[in-house]
């Protein structure tokens, strides 16, 4: 084992006061032995400064923190890998909580099938309206053990934190999230699927997303953010099109490329003359209608009209 913790949670934090004390309770609350809970205040200016020291003079045995100058969500993540001691690794963004059985369930499922990743159910959760509430669900069951590649036909989500990850894997596929750019996960994740051997999906809520946090990325709250938002998706997509094209990788990627290239186009932004211009600039300094067409497939369209329509239908829940 590395260490002599079992699993390392990375909790990357910056200005998330009003949840943040919600998350690290659940953190601390886990009923799994051995769990390291590393905070990486990545150079809050609100009171998260202090609701991170209360728990680390509470719970110092149990909480390590990572102080730094402010460098974005991923490189909050990097500096927390960089220090993780644990057999597994996890992440939570410090708006959102877990289950307390989380890394229990998960880390036990892990060693007993020696697996690289494993995965469970999230719950999109809305403090202001709970009946919004709804999992990303892309099967009902518990899964075989697969390759990554095989498991990634299943559709599962491309974030970082419902997953946890065998850190000698992680290591010796040189993980890392690019900084400086949004839509990291999706960037990243698609490609440790890739590698991985062993993956296998728990159907059980442990994770919960918050989405009525304005401040999260998926909130933009300005043109500008909007703007490098709908940049970054474009720019992903034209990364992992070339990570498809190097490895021959012909299976359901196209899933994740497309939606990033098309989905900005479809915000209610467009109408503003300075946000479509710089998306139109992007589209083609990214070669965005060439990788559409390469991309592009029968299964590619009904994935996509799917994703639209269930967008449609969460935006519109009462």
């Amino acid at each position: 084992m590395n260490g002599k913790f079992k699993v390392s949670v990375i909790v990357p934090v910056y200005n998330t006061q009003k949840y943040l004390e919600t998350c690290l309770t659940s953190l601390i609350e886990q009923t799994l032995d051995g769990l390291e809970i590393i905070v990486v205040n990545d150079g809050s200016t609100d009171n998260s400064s202090e609701i991170i020291e209360w728990f680390q003079r509470r719970y110092e045995r149990r909480l390590i923190v990572v102080n730094k100058e402010n460098g974005g969500l991923s490189s909050a993540r990097n500096a927390g890998f960089r220090v993780a001691r644990g057999e597994y690794v996890g992440f939570v963004d410090s708006d959102d909580f877990v289950d307390r059985r989380m890394y229990e369930v998960l880390y036990t499922r892990a060693k007993e099938s020696n697996l690289d990743i494993v995965q469970c159910l999230y719950l999109n959760w809305y403090d202001s309206n709970p009946s919004k509430n709804h999992p990303y669900r892309f099967l009902e069951h518990d899964s075989a053990i697969m390759t990554g590649k095989d498991y990634f036909e299943l559709d599962p989500s491309v974030g970082a934190c419902d997953k946890l990850y065998k850190k000698n894997f992680l290591d010796r596929i040189a993980f890392r999230f690019e900084e400086g750019i949004y839509a990291e996960d999706a960037l990243l994740i698609p490609q440790v699927f890739y590698w991985a051997t062993r993956v296998q999906y728990v159907n059980e809520i442990f994770y919960y997303y918050r989405r009525d946090n304005a401040n999260s990325i998926t909130n933009p709250n300005s043109i500008n953010k909007s703007i490098k938002l709908a940049k970054d998706k474009m720019y992903v997509a034209r990364r992992l099109n070339e990570f498809r094209e190097e490895h021959d990788w012909n299976g359901n990627i196209n899933r994740v490329i497309i939606p990033h290239i098309v989905t900005p186009f479809l915000k209610k932004e467009l109408l503003v003359g300075e946000y479509r211009r710089n998306l139109i600039r992007e589209l083609k300094s990214n070669g965005g209608l060439r990788i559409v067409s390469r991309n592009m497939n029968g299964r590619t369209i009904m994935r996509l009209t799917s994703v639209l329509l269930r967008r449609l239908k969460n935006e519109r829940r009462i």
